[in-house]
This record gives C-alpha cells, structure tokens and sequence, in this order.
C-alpha cells in the first residue's frame, strides 16, 4: 500500500501547475514592461524602472496560492522565487537572445553560447553587468518568506512591509530625486514624473487596505474558534 498523501499537500500536476503560472505571471510583466517605449529625454522617468513591483508580485503570487493551497514555507519562498526570477528574465528578453553585437563578425556565436552569455552576465554579473536575475530571485524568496508569514501564520506586519514599497518608492523619488541625490538616476519633480509616482502611491495605500482587511487562513482558523 502507497503512503497516503498529507491532506495539505497539493497533487503533483498542481504543484507543477502553479510553478508554470509564477513563471508566466512574472515574464508576461517583465515582457510588457520592457515594451513601454522609453522617454527620450533622460530627465522623464520611465515607468518600467519602477522597483517596487519586482517585491510586490512575488508577494502576490504566493500570498494568492497561499490562501487557496496549504502550502508551507518551501512551496512559497519557491513560488516568489520563480516569480521574481521570470520578470527579470521577461524584462531582458530571454526569448530574444542572440548574437552578441559587440563580438567579432568572423566569430560564429551558438545559440547555447548566447545564453550562456546572456546567463553569465545576469546571473553573475559579468562581463561588465548587473546580477538582476539573482537580485530577482533573492526578492522573490523573501518576498515568498513574507506572504507565507502573512497567509500562514496571521502576520498583519509581514503583509505591510511587502507592499511597503509601492509606498517608500515614490516617497524616496521624490523626496532624494528632487534634491539631485542619485537614486536610480535621480529624476527632477516634472509633472509627468510625479503623477507616475503619485499612481504607485496610491496603489500602495490600496495594498496597505487590503493587507489590513483581508482576512488570512490564520485569522479564520481564529475567529471560527472563538465563535466555536
């Protein structure tokens, strides 16, 4: 006789289900925020440099399944993880890699060649780049933490400090931005920077509500014993 599977644990094709739509749901927002054209003009903020969603939607995701599978703190670290991990892939277009146009014209460049170069420099940081694919999966993870504390375990204050920086990011642009203090480039008060900013604001206090009201599987456990 098989061992018979904990009531909490999800079957198999659902677990791979749910993995498929972290990774869908971050590249599809990756992909379609690289898409918005970029201003021209250095001092206009582009919308897709915004940081606080690489945060926010790990959290979102997993909190999401958290709230309808019982899953425990592996399957979401690893659900923000994937998230986090398919925007920045979405964003550098992983399904456009190609020739390295700074290489030599006579040196034929394999396709596994470019994504082992393409790997190398958002995984490691090199040649000469930034590891955003590791920062991505780092937030996911922690993002993961956090909606698995608020979902699991009724934490009110791992719920806020998710979404805490739709609300810091504005604040932080406007207030170091205005003054000329480098902050992801610093962007000067122009009108179309600050309804960009005012936007996300009001979409964190939006997030802060529902952290707020939403009522977690811990919190109906709790309530339903006290009525009992």
């Amino acid at each position: 006789m098989s061992p018979r599977r904990p009531v909490d644990d999800p079957p198999r094709w659902v677990s791979a289900l749910l993995v498929l739509l972290a990774l869908v749901l971050g590249y599809a927002y990756g992909w379609v925020a690289s898409a918005i054209p970029s201003p021209s003009d250095p001092d206009v903020f582009w919308v897709a440099n915004l940081a606080a969603p690489f945060v926010v939607l790990p959290f979102v995701v997993a909190a999401w399944v958290g709230c309808r599978r019982a899953s425990g703190l592996p399957g979401a670290v690893s659900l923000g993880a994937l998230t986090g991990a398919g925007m920045v892939a979405g964003f550098y277009g992983l399904h456009r890699v190609g020739r390295d146009p700074s290489a030599d014209p006579g040196q034929v460049e394999t396709l596994a060649g470019a994504y082992a170069r393409w790997l190398s420099t958002f995984v490691l940081g090199r040649p000469g780049g930034i590891p955003w694919l590791t920062i991505g999966v780092v937030c996911g993870c922690a993002a993961g933490v956090l909606a698995w504390l608020w979902t699991r375990r009724g934490a009110r204050w791992a719920g806020l400090l998710a979404v805490s920086p739709l609300l810091l990011e504005p604040l932080a642009r406007m207030a170091l931005g205005a003054r000329g203090i480098p902050l992801a480039g610093g962007y000067p008060r122009l009108p179309g920077n600050l309804t960009i900013w005012a936007l996300e604001a009001v979409v964190g206090t939006l997030a802060v509500w529902l952290v707020v009201r939403v009522p977690t599987a811990d919190r109906q456990v709790g309530r339903q014993r006290i009525r009992g």
